[in-house]
């Protein structure tokens, strides 16, 4: 069974609904909070409230965009530079140059819907503790499948693999880990994990798992 069809159905239903109705409350809090501040005295102790509302309104911002991923099932690969994917879009997935380590040129093309490998690579740098490494990959190891999904991993023109090393995962990776509803975890990690794993395979690429050094690469394909 396919990672999307593991995630369709109720949960993506649900989280769409969950996803916009905390969306209107981020909305309506920020409105609150704006006014509150231009009329308020300005005591210290409020103004530390607002801050922390602040924080917790980002909070909710983020969570409003892992569920709108595990939501969105439309797939659109496209060529599309490494460049373009992730540094050159206004949905930037990385916080800050030092999270990356460049093996590979930024102008490498690779067969991906940008959308879907943002939010994979997003949610990579979010379950790391390391800077997210970029090489091209003529091949991986003989006979190696997805992590994931099982699927075997060979492509005619290769991968650009995304590495990220320290990941401390919320369970063993497997396609029935992080979707499936058997598993009792209510971790925000595994929800960020779940994202990884949905978007990764939803932008066309696939996960490889290093367990000896705790780490994960994501792997697009390249045209």
């Amino acid at each position: 069974m396919s990672i999307r069809t593991k995630a369709t159905g109720g949960v993506v239903t649900l989280s769409a609904v969950v996803a916009h109705e905390l969306n209107n409350i981020c909305v309506a809090l920020a409105g609150f909070v704006d006014l509150a501040a231009a009329e308020g005295a300005p005591i210290d102790l409020v103004l530390q409230s607002f801050s922390e509302v602040r924080i917790g309104l980002r909070r909710i911002n983020t969570l409003t965009a892992d569920l709108d991923s595990l939501a969105d099932a439309v797939s659109n690969p496209v060529r599309i530079t490494l460049k373009d994917c992730f540094l050159a879009s206004a949905e930037h997935p990385i916080d800050s140059a030092e999270q990356i380590s460049w093996g590979c040129d930024r102008s490498q093309r690779i067969q991906v819907d940008p959308a879907h490998a943002r939010r994979a690579v997003a949610a990579l740098a979010r379950l790391s503790r390391s800077p997210l490494e970029f090489a091209k990959r003529d091949q991986v190891p003989a006979a190696s499948r997805c992590t994931a999904c099982g699927g075997k991993l060979s492509h005619p023109g290769g991968f650009v693999g995304i590495k990220a090393g320290g990941l401390r995962l919320p369970g063993k990776l497997t396609a029935a880990d992080p979707l499936n509803p058997d598993v009792k975890s209510h971790s925000l990690r595994r929800l960020v994990f779940a994202v990884m794993v949905y978007s990764v395979h939803s932008a066309g690429g696939h996960i490889l798992s290093q367990p000896a050094e705790d780490a994960v690469t994501l792997l697009f394909p390249v045209p």
